[in-house]
């Protein structure tokens, strides 16, 4: 055969086969361990790997951040600016915040705080309502206690009074008027009943105390009592003690009534006595109410 001459032409490409021959596989290697995007194009199985494992991760998302300890922090601070448990009502988070901004109403910043705190406690509130948990976890805050109100001595002992001491009704005070204006003047138009109306101011006395503000026993048709109502220990002892203070203010009275008389009949002393006894008893049966302060 007739030998061929190699042109210039020719042996730029011989020369570019032979280099590209041996840089394939060193360049495919590197582009291997360097993630280069040639061996997407050189290798069709490891470009599909990759596909998948980008689809994969596109499916699932991003992982979970990490719990932010700030936001924890906030919450803790919240709950403890306005004083509340975790597991507080709406209600409490609401009176908390009226409560504490009305005290703090002259120091603005301090409302803003409270306001950000209500908001935020809300939040979690209707957050962990809405995912089903609500197990506390912060106690009660020993920043901001509640104040103990302070209550003046004379505060108890007026409402006491208020309620054992009270103006009869219409009804009470017809029962009791003409039994009394009675006991009160027979000791002076029958001195030698005196034993007798003592006994009987006594006994009407207690009698009208304890039943004040009491339904009437039922009676049969012929007047006759239906039932017998045990007596309460409490208003029972109560109307003793009032009835025993008011015998020894009355012969108190009556006492020193007599000693500044001179010349004073046989007596007489008996019967200021029992008179002094009487009003007692008439003002004690209208205006005290044994069972208002014992039930």
């Amino acid at each position: 055969p007739p030998a061929i001459s190699p042109t210039p032409a020719m042996l730029s490409l011989v020369v570019l086969s032979a280099c590209s021959f041996m840089a394939g596989p060193v360049a495919l290697k590197g582009a291997r361990v360097l993630g280069h995007p040639a061996v997407l194009l050189s290798t069709p199985s490891v470009l599909a790997q990759q596909l998948r494992s980008r689809r994969v991760v596109a499916l699932q998302g991003p992982p979970p951040p990490a719990p932010d300890d700030e936001e924890d922090d906030k919450l803790l601070l919240a709950y403890r600016t306005l004083g509340i448990s975790e597991d507080a009502t709406y209600d409490e988070i609401t009176d908390a915040h009226i409560e504490l901004t009305e005290r703090y109403a002259d120091d603005e910043a301090r409302v803003q705080r409270l306001d950000e705190a209500k908001d935020l406690v809300v939040s979690e509130q209707l957050r962990k309502r809405m995912s089903g948990e609500l197990r506390p976890t912060v106690a009660a805050s020993p920043w901001d206690e509640k104040p103990r109100q302070r209550e003046m001595p004379w505060v108890p002992v007026l409402l006491f009074l208020r309620k054992f001491i009270r103006p009869p009704g219409f009804g009470h005070f017809k029962a009791v008027m003409p039994m009394f204006t009675i006991l009160i003047f027979m000791p002076w138009f029958a001195p030698t009943v005196v034993g007798s109306v003592t006994l009987l101011s006594c006994v009407a006395g207690i009698a009208f105390t304890y039943n004040r503000g009491q339904a009437d026993v039922p009676r049969d048709e012929w007047g006759q009592v239906g039932e017998i109502r045990p007596y309460k220990r409490k208003p029972m002892l109560v109307t003793l003690g009032c009835s025993a203070a008011t015998y020894a203010a009355a012969t108190l009275l009556a006492k020193r009534a007599v000693a500044g008389m001179v010349g004073a009949p046989r007596g007489l002393d008996a019967i200021i006595k029992t008179t002094f006894l009487c009003i007692g008893f008439f003002f004690q049966a209208l205006i005290i109410d044994v069972h208002a302060v014992s039930d």
